[in-house]
């Protein structure tokens, strides 16, 4: 058995241990768009071989992301796999650690992401990872939601991200610790992607949006991806009541978000009649340089974290 980083024409070899994983097949182009077309850069994999056979897969994608007053390159953790008949041999272990090695020597400030039950306490226990929060659903019946106070927002749905970069730029100001979210950043993650379908919605104003929303439907659900407002328009709660009409209109029976208990719009969201819900996701960091993100400053009141932010929404 041996490791080494990626190559072009392991694309087969790692759909094919995708599906031996998962016992589904990976959507065409997802690794490609997530790993290799990213405008951020590209991101660092780290595989295991038996011979010819691929038995892991480790990976970061690569993402900007403000730590403080800077913007650093940090590694989201993702798609992690260890053929089923290799399980218990430590190659989650080496791989990581390896991809980790390899982010410090580029410079990566952080790997961070969201362990699922199953690998919670291998990121934890075994590769050192700092636990921020667990990040609970803040969901509503769409039948018991009521409307936000004041006037509603004007809305229009979009297909382009056009002239929201002062938008974006505004509500970045607003953040400690945050995905950098930039126009580049939210066309590859939404309008690219080739696995999932997104709608987005914008408050316009004649001189920049106040706001914009991002959702998708799945199953009985609609799910909002991202939740931006220029900071103190107040229009976050019109534009979720914008998805949770919609998803009224087609009869889908509730609205998700990730919304940090601190974040200034959960408030008036609570009220709307939005609780915390199943099911909770773990959410954590490891500084691979020395950047400011030591345990004392993981509190998560200094964190927005959204749904967009994970591999799986």
């Amino acid at each position: 058995m041996y490791y080494r980083p990626f190559r072009p024409g392991d694309e087969d070899a790692i759909a094919n241990l995708f599906e031996r994983c998962f016992d589904r097949p990976m959507p065409a182009g997802f690794w490609r768009w997530r790993f290799l077309d990213n405008p951020a850069g590209q991101g660092l994999v780290e595989l295991a071989w038996d011979g010819q056979r691929l038995v892991g897969h480790y990976a970061v994608t690569c993402v900007p992301m403000k730590i403080g007053e800077r913007v650093h390159p940090t590694g989201l953790s993702g798609t992690t796999m260890t053929d089923p008949d290799y399980r218990g041999q430590g190659l989650f272990t080496r791989l990581a650690m390896r991809v980790y090695d390899r982010m410090a020597e580029e410079n990566w400030a952080v790997v961070w992401g969201f362990p699922n039950m199953n690998s919670h306490v291998g990121f934890v226990r075994d590769l050192g990872w700092l636990d921020v929060a667990e990040v609970p659903v803040l969901r509503a019946k769409v039948s018991r939601v009521s409307s936000p106070k004041g006037a509603p927002f004007a809305n229009q749905d979009v297909s382009q991200l056009n002239n929201v970069e002062n938008l974006l730029v505004d509500w970045m100001s607003d953040q400690t610790n945050a995905v950098e979210r930039s126009p580049e950043y939210l066309k590859w993650r939404y309008l690219d992607n080739p696995a999932e379908e997104y709608r987005m919605v914008l408050v316009p104003s004649l001189k920049r949006p106040q706001g914009l929303v991002v959702y998708k439907k799945y199953m009985q659900e609609f799910q909002i991806m991202e939740l931006i407002e220029k900071p103190g328009s107040g229009c976050a709660p019109w534009l979720v009541m914008v998805v949770v009409d919609r998803a009224r209109q087609q009869g889908c029976e509730s609205v998700g978000m990730w919304l940090g208990l601190y974040q200034r719009c959960h408030l008036p969201i609570e009220r709307m009649g939005f609780v915390s819900d199943a099911p909770v996701t773990y959410f954590g960091v490891k500084p691979t340089l020395n950047v400011g993100v030591e345990r004392e400053n993981l509190a998560y009141n200094k964190w927005w974290v959204s749904m967009g932010d994970s591999d799986v929404y």
